[in-house]
């Protein structure tokens, strides 16, 4: 039997034992890290809110709808799965 690395004999006992194959690892990993990335978009456009009332001079109930606007899409996603979700099911019926 070859020599096997320590490193790579434990990762692919690991992989071996949850039954996952290193494909479906790298899936997880890069939806991972895209979801870190969307959320990091978000978190950065929160910091500047303040900064970005002062420059154009709104008020805080201006500022609202700025605000909410980004998460929009997120809620039209969701309320669309929803729909496609529940119509499956009842076809499944």
């Amino acid at each position: 039997m070859p020599h096997v690395p320590k490193e790579t004999a434990l990762t692919i006992l690991t992989m071996s034992l949850l039954g996952v194959d290193r494909r479906a690892w790298r899936a997880l990993m890069a939806a991972q890290l895209g979801w870190m990335l969307d959320a990091m978009d978000f978190l950065l456009f929160t910091y500047a809110v303040i900064q970005i009332r002062e420059e154009f001079g709104l008020s805080r109930p201006m500022m609202g709808p700025s605000l909410l606007s980004p998460l929009s899409p997120v809620q039209r996603g969701a309320s669309f799965s929803d729909i496609l979700l529940t119509a499956s099911a009842a076809c499944a019926r």
